[in-house]
């Protein structure tokens, strides 16, 4: 199962990082092109809890960074000698020209605790880059330990609270089952150390299959759920604790190897756009990537031995079809057997593989459940993961459209 695993969370990954770039904080670490990026990405990365994105943290953070850019200065500059700009500087597109930083928990003289560790990083040690140099010996968690020691170090020069110091960063030597998920600071190594895009591959000398996923409620949520599905499986979903991390990379390990924190956004988007709710009674696992994976999925199922093509009508429905793609399409094969069901379609594109297709005369959350398990079906008996495809003669619920094109990359077309 790992494979399909693997197969199905690759596609999601594929049809979502566009999304994860232009809408996590992601966006402004990218942002920003000094040579100094490591400490940048290092400021976004710690302000990247409990506001915002797309409300606050994105337009305040972009208007600094385009605030640096226009005025060719550099984060170095601003954290070491010009933090005045920090209170001048304009949001971008925001109404009523909102200026300077502003964030629920880093403020005050939090946020020059936060400043003064930015700062300490490069006047002790260069860069951030150079101190990660000196002390990674192949170890990604004690990396993420070495660097909240150390930045927890330059901020105590201004924050002496130890409650408040953890704002910034974690106390990473307290015990195991007190120790946070550091979900900062993974994120901060994850986006840093990883090649693919929309991570930015800046540390080519970490090894991307030591890395660690970056875990919170909700990602811990979706998880027990796929894969035990329950609330309480492998990992606490509250409180959690570095453990929960560690048992998150172990299931990780066993489906990408290579790169077991490749899914951070995968799993956290059920909760993010309100899909995987708290309460099972306002889930909407139709939307979800990964229904057709997931144990605890109330999505619609296929109704078994289904007979493909069962009227004249969905007959003609296919032949219009396979005549609007004209040239594009090599071979449609009607009625084929997978597994324990008859797939309406195979339809073979050519130089574009293959793609599962279910024939409605509407578009229905049953007709969701028959391509999804063809699309399993085929997978299980190729190794290959096809297109899914419904072809209907008409669409009641725009809705349902636009979450199966964008979220479950299923194709829905009009006849």
């Amino acid at each position: 199962m790992e494979s399909y695993y693997r197969a199905v969370l690759d596609d999601a990954y594929e049809r979502f990082k566009d999304d994860l770039e232009k809408t996590s904080a992601l966006a402004a670490a990218r942002n920003y092109e000094g040579s100094d990026k490591d400490l940048w990405v290092l400021l976004v990365a710690l302000a990247d809890y409990q506001v915002s994105v797309r409300g606050k943290l994105l337009p305040m953070l972009l208007g600094l960074s385009d605030y640096l850019r226009a005025s060719d200065k550099s984060i170095t500059e601003v954290v070491t000698s010009n933090r005045a700009a920090l209170h001048s500087f304009e949001w971008r597109d925001q109404p009523g020209n909102k200026r300077g930083w502003e964030h629920r928990f880093l403020k005050g003289d939090t946020f020059e605790g936060l400043l003064s560790a930015l700062s300490y990083l490069v006047q002790e040690h260069g860069s951030v880059t150079e101190f990660v140099r000196s002390i990674y010996q192949g170890d990604v968690a004690e990396l993420v330990f070495s660097l909240a020691r150390e930045i927890r170090k330059g901020a105590s020069r201004v924050v002496k609270e130890p409650s408040r110091l953890s704002k910034i960063a974690p106390d990473p030597d307290k015990g195991p089952n007190e120790r946070s998920t550091m979900k900062t600071l993974t994120l901060y190594v994850r986006w840093i150390v990883r090649r693919e895009e929309p991570d930015l591959g800046l540390w080519r000398f970490v090894d991307l299959s030591l890395l660690y996923p970056s875990i919170n409620g909700g990602t811990a949520r979706t998880i027990n759920r796929v894969f035990f599905g329950k609330d309480d499986g492998l990992l606490r979903v509250k409180p959690q604790n570095w453990r929960d991390v560690e048992a998150a990379r172990e299931l990780m390990m066993k489906i990408n190897p290579e790169d077991p924190a490749k899914y951070d956004y995968v799993f956290s988007r059920p909760s993010i756009l309100g899909y995987c709710t708290r309460d099972f009674v306002n889930v909407h696992c139709q939307y979800c990537a990964m229904q057709e994976m997931c144990k605890a999925s109330r999505a619609p199922k296929p109704v078994g031995e289904k007979k493909a093509l069962k009227s004249p009508e969905e007959n003609a429905m296919l032949d219009r079809y396979q005549a609007q793609q004209g040239k594009r399409v090599e071979v449609v094969d009607r009625e084929v057997p997978l597994g324990r069901y008859r797939a309406d379609a195979i339809i073979r594109f050519r130089g574009n593989g293959d793609q599962v297709a279910e024939v409605e005369r509407e578009l229905n959350d049953n007709a969701v459940g028959q391509v999804l398990k063809y699309r399993y079906e085929y997978f299980r008996l190729k190794k290959k993961m096809p297109k899914a495809t419904i072809i209907v003669g008409k669409i009641r619920d725009d809705e349902l459209r636009r979450h199966l094109e964008s979220e479950l990359g299923i194709d829905v077309v009009v006849v």
